[in-house]
């Protein structure tokens, strides 16, 4: 099984436990998410509003969707995941 396999089948399982999912397009959901990010040998956390789309063209994670993230902003960090791409995210 490749990473990408892999990684959607993280998203569905990860999907299905969700508390409070909200319907986010017709393919997602919305939700806040407690997000550690390592990089650098820097850690940082934040909660963020995370939309998860998983049906549609390509599955994706986007991360703090209403822009009210004070530490991991887009600015310095990477907020959009695709699943092709997950050799090391964590759900």
């Amino acid at each position: 099984m490749d990473i990408e396999i892999e990684s959607i089948i993280a998203l569905n399982n990860f999907k299905s436990n969700l508390k409070k999912p909200i319907e986010y397009g017709n393919d997602g959901f919305k939700f806040e998410g407690f997000v550690t990010y390592y990089v650098n040998e820097k850690v940082e956390t934040e909660i963020l509003q995370i939309a998860l789309i998983i049906g549609g063209f390509e599955p994706m994670i986007k991360m703090d969707l209403d822009a009210k993230a004070r530490i991991l902003v887009s600015k310095k960090y990477h907020l959009d995941f695709n699943p092709k791409f997950f050799n090391n995210t964590n759900f």
